[in-house]
Formats: structure tokens, sequence, C-alpha cells
């Protein structure tokens, strides 16, 4: 069966790359597309490490489906389970030990499952992402709570690509509350920020026909009246994410001067004076 457009377009993006993510809707033909990816990399892959969800990988009809595209290549073809990656060390080291010892294709389908930097399995892949020579992940909803979602996902497929630690992207990506408390509030709670900037920065390993087509944000402001009882819960909320960046803008001036602790006199005072002019710098492009 012939490839559709947005199949043909998706094989052509991905098949120049090491590393993509193929974000397609259920029944767009993401196992076919994969398939189609794999056999032009035939002449420099041994072995395809497939990686699922166990309810897809314990499933003949989701079996049935990869054999069907994967004619001529299906016997190299491994499955794993996400789940076992982390639940079974057995079976995370035999992946590894094909991963080190053949040229190899590794596909993980469903890689929302791989969202949670936290998880073990989901730091065991982003940490061996090295010994997968080809990396593609598939997924219909790669975003289910918010844009921290797919810092993991992104990063399985190379650290290069966002060169951010998780907070980094919190900052530039996202807008949360911080309480002073909690070293990790974005996890909790947050709502995006620079959409655009993320995509620009992803779109090159990623098929997704919204991510293909222009993509433009529109803010509508709406006006709402406060009652009392809301305008007192808003000034305490208001209080508290104001010490939040207090405690911050402290912390950030503590850990600088500790490291200049440890300069001469002279130099302790020209580095003191710079991080000074930083901070101002950075409070007033900020709005003071």
């Amino acid at each position: 069966m012939s490839l559709d457009s947005d199949q043909k377009r998706a094989v052509e993006k991905l098949s120049r790359l090491r590393a993509g993510a193929l974000f397609m809707k259920m029944g767009s033909g993401k196992t076919k597309v994969a398939c189609d990816l794999i056999r032009r990399k035939l002449d420099c892959v041994d072995a395809v490490i497939w990686i699922a969800p166990a309810s897809l990988a314990h499933s003949e009809k989701y079996i049935g489906e990869v054999k069907r595209w994967s004619r001529g290549f299906f016997k190299k073809i491994s499955f794993f389970t996400i789940e076992g990656i982390s639940m079974s060390d057995s079976k995370y080291m035999e992946m590894r030990k094909l991963a080190e010892t053949r040229r190899n294709f590794c596909v993980v389908d469903e890689s929302i499952f791989i969202k949670n930097i936290r998880a073990l399995r989901t730091k065991r892949l982003v940490a061996d992402y090295k010994l997968f020579d080809f990396r593609l992940i598939l997924n219909g909803t790669p975003i289910t709570k918010s844009l921290l979602d797919l810092y993991s996902q992104i990063s399985f497929l190379s650290p290069n690509i966002l060169k951010m630690t998780e907070r980094q992207f919190a900052d530039n990506f996202l807008v949360y509350f911080f309480d002073g408390v909690d070293p990790f509030p974005w996890r909790r709670w947050s709502k995006p920020a620079n959409v655009e900037a993320l995509i620009e920065i992803i779109r090159p390993y990623i098929f997704n026909s919204s991510f293909d087509s222009k993509c433009g944000v529109r803010v509508v402001d709406k006006i709402f009246r406060l009652s009392a009882d809301e305008r007192r819960r808003y000034s305490r909320f208001k209080d508290a994410f104001l010490r939040g960046k207090l405690y911050v803008c402290f912390f950030t001036v503590a850990q600088k001067f500790q490291m200049a602790y440890t300069t001469t006199c002279a130099e302790k005072y020209r580095a003191a004076v710079k991080i000074v002019e930083e901070i101002l710098g950075v409070w007033l492009m900020n709005g003071g």
C-alpha cells in the first residue's frame, strides 16, 4: 500500500535524521511510517529495538500490525515493554546488551509513557540514548499535562536539541508559582510560555502537521470583577508569589557570593559589583 501525502512528508523529513519524533493521530499510520523509515536504514542496521507499553507489546493485533509493515525485516525486531525497562533489570540489561553490540534502530511507541523525568524507565532510556544508533519516538498525544511532557521525550532523542536542564526548560517555557519550599514547583502546576520559541527549537526533529504549518499564538484579554473574598485570596496568593521571587533572588545572590569568597579581596569586590549589576539589570528588564 502506498503512503498518503502526510506519510510521505514524514518519511522524507525524518529519513534525513538519526533521531526524530513522529507525532501523528491514532489511525494515521504511525507504525507504517516507522517501518518505512527503518527500511531506509537497513543497510546500516542489524537489529531493531521496539519499545512499547505492555498493553501494546503483548497484543497480537499490535504485533500483527508491526509485522504487516515490516515485511523483509520483521525477524530483526526485538520487542521490549516500557514498563519492563524499569521493573525488570534482566530485560533492561538484555535490551542494553543488544544496543551495545549491534547496529540498531530504536523505536519508542507511545513515548508519553516516558514523560516523567523522575521515573526509572525515563532515566534509563535518556541515559542510554547514545547506545541507539537511530532513535524514533511515536505518539498521537505528546502532551497530556503541560509542555514539560516534551522535555524528557526530546531529551531521549538527544539532550543536545534543547541543551537545557529541567529547571532551565521550566524557566524558559513555563509560567509557574514558586512558594520558596518546593524545589520543583513546575511539576505541580504550570502554564505554557514562549511556545513559538520552543516549537522553533524542536521543529527540525519532529513531524507533526500542526508543527509543520505556520504557528501563531492569539492572546485574548478578558476583564473579570472579583468578589471581596476573591480579592482577599488573590492578595494572599500574590504576597506568597512575591515572597517566592524574593527568596529565589536572595538564594541566587547567596550562591554567587559563596563562589566569590575563594577569590582575593579586590577580585571579591569586582565580582560583587558585577553580580549586583546583573541582578539589577534582570530586575529592571522584568519590570522591577
